[in-house]
């Protein structure tokens, strides 16, 4: 049954996520720390409110399939039948020794009637037509075109032909999130999707969960794009005026300009400086970041946070800074290894974030080393090629600022250099 596949799930996200709690029961920052995780590996939408009543078990029907996708994620696997085919089906009953015999008794007839109704179905299966065979013809199609060159939001229409294909279902796939997929019309031609922040992507065409056809899409940021949201889940983000964010000599949106971008700069926020595009062959396993960065004291939350996100031709890493006190919420991904502030000890990176702080971040000769203010931090194993870098995007929770920004391929000329000036 389903809910015997999802206690198997719940216990296998604890072993993977929170060793330390054995007993399986999740805290409200627990939930939060998944649902990070979750937006980051599938990029779903799933409320706290969802999350919680799924954990425990306070639903009356199954969860959705949408739902259930994404929770896979959590586990690398691409969907929940992907989760459910990779285990045993879970045994749900013990039946002592006894009760095996009588029911083998009893059951004699009933499996008597089974086996004549197994008969007639495999008759009837071998006569019925059988699900067609996949077919893709050499020369099926696959195109991506953007309808803005630069900037966001951007509308980028995918053009395809599949004549002489044949599959059960065809798709597009938009990212590299397994739940953004969308159902296409093998005799059509044409599908599109909006896309409202800047990024890398990898669009598939897919015939079941084959991928047939697969294209590259860079929504390119145009310098610096700085972005406002009330909540970090939200879709559809308020953009500022990009020529008015560098301010006193740094990377720096000011209350006043998220007023007169009708935003409310007095609230909760997230606030992030987008910086995407094709920088000049800087690659993964071969670079470093250097930039000075703090928050603003005139809106200050409970425990701030400064992120560092770095976009690769495979998906991302990030590395953040929190408050002083609010260690514990640290959540770090190098590559694809999530490191958590609750079980690894990144007491370090909890700092005074209404100062200064140069933050180093290099990837060279398979290891990712963090340096805080001229201190070596920290170093990471980093084994995966994934290409050049595509993008820096910096998040704050509050009225962040950005100085002396370096993203550079030591012993190369290869550079981004940005002092705001």
């Amino acid at each position: 049954m389903e809910r015997d596949f999802i206690e198997v799930y719940k216990k296998e996200v604890i072993q993977r996520y929170f060793p330390n709690h054995a007993e399986g029961k999740l805290k409200q920052r627990d939930f939060l720390y998944l649902i990070d995780i979750l937006e980051t590996k599938s990029g779903a939408n799933i409320s706290l409110s969802t999350l919680k009543r799924f954990w425990k078990n306070e639903y009356t029907h199954t969860p959705q399939v949408y739902t259930l996708n994404a929770l896979a994620s959590l586990l690398d696997y691409a969907d929940w039948n992907a989760f459910k085919n990779a285990k045993p089906h879970p045994a749900t009953n013990q039946i002592a020794p006894q009760q095996v015999a009588n029911r083998y008794k009893k059951g004699i007839p009933v499996a008597i009637g089974l086996s004549l109704v197994m008969v007639l179905f495999l008759g009837f299966w071998l006569i019925k037509p059988q699900v067609s065979t996949i077919i893709i013809p050499n020369d099926v199609t696959f195109s991506v075109d953007k309808t803005v060159v630069h900037g966001v939001p951007n509308t980028v229409v995918f053009n395809y032909d599949l004549t002489g294909a044949r599959a059960d279902s065809f798709l597009i796939q938009r990212s590299w999130n397994p739940t953004n997929r969308a159902k296409i019309d093998p005799k059509g031609n044409f599908f599109s999707e909006t896309y409202y922040y800047p990024g890398f992507h990898w669009a598939s065409l897919m015939a079941n969960d084959s991928i047939i056809r697969k294209k590259r899409i860079l929504i390119e940021s145009e310098g610096w794009l700085a972005t406002a949201k009330y909540h970090r889940l939200d879709s559809i983000p308020t953009y500022l005026d990009q020529q008015g964010i560098i301010n006193q000599g740094m990377l720096y949106a000011r209350p006043q300009d998220y007023q007169a971008a009708g935003f409310d700069s007095s609230k909760d926020m997230v606030v992030s400086y987008h910086l995407v595009q094709d920088f000049d062959s800087i690659e993964h396993d071969h670079y470093r970041l250097e930039l000075m960065l703090k928050m603003d004291s005139s809106n200050q939350a409970v425990c701030p946070y400064a992120e560092v996100r770095i976009i690769d031709e495979v998906d991302a890493s990030w590395f953040s800074l929190v408050g002083q006190g609010c260690e514990g919420n640290l959540i770090w991904k190098v590559d694809d290894q999530i490191i958590n502030g609750q079980v690894k000890d990144l007491t370090t990176f909890g700092v005074d974030l209404y100062q200064w702080h140069k933050f180093v971040i290099e990837f060279i000769d398979g290891e990712a080393k963090v340096t805080l203010n001229e201190e070596q931090a920290l170093v990471l194993p980093s084994l995966k090629e994934r290409g050049q870098i595509k993008g820096v995007i910096l998040t704050f929770n509050g009225l962040g600022m950005v100085d002396n920004f370096r993203l550079t391929k030591p012993g190369s000329t290869n550079a981004y250099i940005d002092n705001f000036e």
